[in-house]
């Protein structure tokens, strides 16, 4: 299903991936007359695909083009590999599972198509083909780290909970950086009723994917079965969708990431770019989608995010207002109308045009006030109206505002750092300090919100407190730049 990109909020991507560097094999081919590398000296017809594979051009086009490949070149396994990379990357899983067997039939020791036929199997449900392909792939390849992983999370499936372990414990010392291996670690200690465990290596897997949904809905669990219900909630009430668990991917799973041309693909490969500020990339694939559907809404609430992303304002008001039009009632087009002008209002304040910019932020809270009330749980929402009052120095409301987005669940740290603005203009250092200090219960380590504290405290003459907070922001995030910019204020005057 195609994911609504909302403004300012959120991941493109619900599942993280990750490349593995391809490894250089040099094979000697003995030269005989129509044997290629493999153990086949035959050649094997591709596999048939019905005209009527998909109803879409662009994909029907692209299996087409592997296709005639595959039977030109019918003795060459990187072929039939590729033409079922193409089928899968488009739910041809079953046809994609028989290309795999054509290529493996050329070279058994395409260990490649071994995955991917175990993956194919994985898709179809047939969890004991795909476990045994991936046996076959590891002893083969002890190295193949996305076998593992994925081994690791099959025997999981089926409660073999020493096994998956012994597969992530195999990732995590090969492929550490990734804290693929910690994930994997922490989904297991949570089926072996050991929280605690599983709290610390998920928080560490979440460190290095911080947006992660799936992530953040164990952790949320995690904390549950420690009693701690009020964090629980707080992490919990802020996951739209707890997704599939993330993947390890080969060589193979990249190409075919390249090859899902379908609507609901081509939209996640643009919020991938978008998620990794590519914004001019992903603005054609979407312009090209919306051409060929004008009413489909995902398609241009992703545009806008990347025309905003792109500085291209009025190209973003103008999509968004198109969408509202086709439909009034989504509440993401009117929070992401707000979004933008209040983006805009920022832009007229600073080039000196005043009441310009108070119309544009008045045309914002209006929009976020048609979000509220068309989606009255969503937090984000709450979040932008806050954001908006705050910008026309309505402190009070504002306030009141940022406290029912974190009633909602949203208590990330900008939540917080926006949220300072109207308490210190409103409320004072007093109030400030508190809203801090209540920010820093949250988890993570919150460099920003401990910055804003150090200065709350300095201005209140107790510079031996905020060094001990500087201290403590050093020791959670050594080397952050909030750290070296607290503790150069701090030496300078004298603590």
């Amino acid at each position: 299903m195609a994911k609504n990109w909302v403004s300012g909020y959120g991941w493109a991507v619900s599942t993280p991936t990750l490349g593995l560097p391809f490894r250089l094999t040099f094979v000697l081919c003995v030269a005989l007359p129509l044997v290629g590398c493999g153990n086949s000296s035959s050649t094997v017809a591709p596999v048939t695909v019905p005209a009527s594979f998909s109803q879409e051009a662009a994909v029907q086009r692209l299996i087409d083009t592997k296709y005639q490949a595959a039977a030109a070149d019918p003795g060459n396994p990187a072929r039939h590999r590729t033409l079922g990379l193409a089928l899968v990357a488009n739910e041809g899983w079953e046809l994609g599972e028989l290309s795999f067997r054509n290529a493996l039939e050329l070279d058994p020791d395409d260990h490649e198509s071994r995955y991917q036929l175990a993956s194919a199997l994985g898709q179809r449900g047939d969890l004991d083909g795909q476990i045994r392909e991936l046996r076959v792939t590891i002893e083969n390849d002890p190295a193949f780290y996305p076998a593992l992983y994925s081994l690791g999370c099959a025997l999981l499936d089926r409660g073999e909970l020493d096994g998956a372990a012994s597969m992530f414990e195999q990732v995590q010392v090969g492929q550490g950086p990734t804290l693929m291996g910690e994930l994997g670690l922490g989904l297991v200690a949570m089926e072996r009723d050991q929280p605690k465990e599983a709290l610390t290596l998920l928080t560490a897997a979440a460190k290095k994917y911080p947006s992660d949904e799936f992530i953040q809905f164990q952790i949320g669990q995690a904390y549950l079965a420690l009693g701690l219900e009020g964090k629980a909630t707080r992490i919990l009430a802020g996951v739209q969708d707890a997704g599939g668990r993330p993947r390890l991917r080969s060589p193979g799973s990249a190409e075919a990431d390249r090859y899902a041309m379908s609507r609901g693909n081509q939209i996640d490969r643009a919020l991938e770019m978008i998620a990794r500020d590519q914004h001019a990339l992903a603005i054609p694939i979407l312009e090209d989608l919306l051409e060929a559907d004008s009413a489909d809404s995902a398609a241009a609430n992703n545009l806008y995010v990347a025309y905003m992303g792109a500085g291209k304002l009025g190209k973003a008001l103008g999509v968004i207002d198109d969408a509202i039009r086709e439909s009034p009632d989504q509440y993401s087009g009117h929070l992401n109308r707000g979004a933008c002008l209040l983006r805009r209002a920022e832009q007229t304040r600073t080039q000196g045009r005043t009441t310009e910019s108070r119309q544009e932020l008045e045309q914002a809270l209006a929009s976020s006030d048609v979000a509220v009330r068309l989606a009255p749980r969503f937090g984000r929402a709450r979040l932008l109206r806050a954001q908006i009052l705050s910008a026309l120095r309505r402190d009070a409301e504002s306030i009141t505002a940022f406290r029912k987005g974190i009633e909602l669940g949203e208590t990330q740290e900008s939540t917080y750092i926006d949220m300072n603005v109207p308490v210190v203009r409103f409320e004072g250092p007093i109030a400030s300090e508190e809203l801090l200090r209540e920010a820093l219960q949250h988890p993570g380590t919150r460099p920003r919100v401990r910055f804003e504290l150090c200065g709350v405290l300095l201005k209140s003459g107790r510079g031996a407190e905020a060094r001990a907070e500087q201290r403590e922001m050093s020791r959670l995030a050594p080397g952050h730049p909030y750290a070296r910019q607290a503790n150069e204020i701090l030496t300078a005057q004298g603590y």
